[in-house]
């Protein structure tokens, strides 16, 4: 009889992408851990199929979603991994905090409109107004 793996031990790929693939060390599968399928596959669809390895830049074939994958989903802590400090781009909060901008920024478009809107209209920042989520 064949045992499935429960992925008790991954590896992240990539900790600079948006919606992180985790490498399985036991079974060698790359999954994307089940919470965020929702806004992976509705704001981001293209980066689901396939994750870029951040040592070597190769492209490496997602298997599936899984539960319990990323740090937050297991308790632990996630490890910041802040964005590069360029002059005249950004603060320490959104260099440090960027991932979790966009996640909440998708999480409250998906509050307010649903599923009833165009990607590229709504995650062009220019084109929302912010109020509209406070009065929601």
């Amino acid at each position: 009889m064949k045992m499935t793996c429960t992925h008790d031990s991954v590896e992240c790929l990539n900790h600079y992408e948006l919606f992180r693939k985790y490498r399985c060390k036991d079974c060698g599968q790359v999954l994307m851990c089940e919470c965020e399928r929702d806004l992976a596959t509705t704001f981001l669809p293209h980066q689901i199929g396939s994750a870029r390895e951040y040592v070597t830049r190769r492209r490496i074939p997602v298997n599936g979603f899984a539960p319990n994958i990323c740090a937050e989903c297991r308790g632990e802590v996630e490890e910041p991994h802040p964005k590069a400090e360029i002059w005249g781009l950004k603060g320490k909060v959104e260099r440090f905090y960027w991932r979790e901008i966009f996640k909440t920024y998708c999480e409250l478009l998906l509050e307010y409109y649903g599923h009833n809107f165009e990607n590229a209209y709504c995650l062009s920042s220019e084109n929302v107004m912010l109020e509209e989520f406070k009065q929601a």
